[in-house]
């Protein structure tokens, strides 16, 4: 049960953070999340400690009206509109996550975010027993900034969250496996990732899968094979990106010679 409320509060994580960088979700659960696998075996993993903190800062998803995940899916109209672009159609998962991006920010969770997007491994006071992270593969651009403090707040409204780390690997491939065998060392309970390396990530994926931990990408086209090696991936249709590239070109450029400048080899959005 534990596990399934994981993967449900992760996949709230990576709805939030794809549909805020402009795409749609496509491979993940519509509602309910998927149940553990063979080759991820739903092992309890060990309770990471939270240093003690003075106060934390009010948890408004503490509300009634919770459901067993303790989720909310009264969305705010104007933010499911602003994000995804409709507010009808939308799957319970996708606004229980835009439920909690709705909600308002005050100054002492603000000044909590802040001081955890500058550190990058920080307590969040609630005493929770789960760490979550986010390893990105580069964090030095300001999308991923952003997306770095929006996997911050969302954090910050799950009181059974106690610790965050974040990591980038500034495109050093080597960086960005060590980064996810640090995370593996630490016990930590969830895994977002951005794997610009690609499939060179595949055989330290596993093995924080093999260890229990939950490892999902998020706005990325899927590496190795989800729900086996990793739990599951939350994406843009890159099929379609490609296909709307063409279009532009087509209409904007007619004719001649195109250069297509992609990333890291092997990363699957350039394929």
């Amino acid at each position: 049960m534990r596990r399934l409320l994981l993967v449900h509060v992760i996949l709230v994580f990576m709805l939030v953070l794809t549909a805020c960088g402009g795409a749609a979700p496509t491979e993940a659960p519509a509602t309910e999340p998927a149940a553990p696998t063979e080759e991820a075996p739903a092992t309890e993993m060990p309770a990471t400690e939270a240093p003690a903190a003075t106060e934390a800062p009010a948890t408004e998803s503490s509300a009634e009206g919770l459901d067993q995940y303790g989720e909310r899916y009264d969305a705010d109209p104007a933010v499911l509109t602003q994000s995804i672009g409709t507010s009808e159609g939308v799957p319970d998962i996708a606004l229980a996550a835009m439920y909690r991006a709705g909600l308002p920010v005050d100054e002492a969770r603000q000044e909590l975010a802040i001081k955890c997007w500058r550190d990058k491994i920080c307590d969040t006071g609630t005493g929770g027993d789960i760490t979550v992270a986010l390893a990105d593969g580069f964090g030095e651009n300001f999308w991923r900034q952003m997306t770095h403090m929006e996997f911050i707040l969302q954090a910050l409204t799950y009181p059974e969250i106690g610790k965050i780390i974040y990591t980038t690997a500034a495109l050093d491939t080597q960086k960005a496996i060590s980064d996810i065998r640090s995370m593996i060392a630490q016990d930590v309970d969830i895994i977002v990732g951005f794997p610009d390396a690609g499939d060179a990530l595949l055989p330290t994926i596993r093995e924080a899968t093999e260890r229990g931990i939950i490892y999902i990408t998020h706005s990325y086209g899927k590496i190795g094979e989800p729900g086996t090696d990793y739990s599951t991936f939350v994406a843009e249709d890159v099929c379609k990106l490609g296909q709307l590239f063409a279009e532009t070109l087509n209409s904007e450029v007619g004719s001649g010679k195109v250069a297509f400048r992609g990333r890291t080899p092997g990363n699957a959005l350039s394929a």
